[in-house]
């Protein structure tokens, strides 16, 4: 993995998500769904899926990455980190953890949360 620069993502990132039916504790979710980032951009998406829709959303993403600033669904539903929305991230297993407070409900345009660091 390359070194982060300027508030950008190193190549081959691995983001690992989950969606739940009940709160997570953040410090020992496991969350069963990957996927990688090759780029150098300064945000990336996450795809949830319409079937997390109204549920408890958690992702993380490796310690070394800059925290993520803000997120955005559609521009009727975005926010900071952390927010009445997201929660302040944990650290843990080497990973920087984000989860929602409470069931998240995404726009019926757009399933996916892009997040700006």
């Amino acid at each position: 993995m390359k070194a982060s620069l300027n508030n950008k993502l190193a190549l081959s990132v691995e983001i690992k998500w989950g969606a739940f039916d009940v709160e997570q504790d953040l410090y020992n979710v496991v969350l069963p769904n990957i996927f990688n980032i090759d780029s150098e951009d300064s945000e990336f998406v996450v795809p949830f899926g319409s079937a997390s829709n109204g549920k408890y959303i958690v992702w993380s993403q490796p310690i070394a990455q800059p925290d993520g600033l803000n997120w955005f669904n559609t521009e009727f539903n975005y926010g900071t980190f952390p927010d009445g929305v997201m929660k302040s991230q944990v650290i843990s297993d080497g990973r920087k953890i984000v989860g929602s407070r409470d069931i998240f409900s995404f726009d019926n345009t757009n399933d996916k949360l892009k997040i700006t660091i």
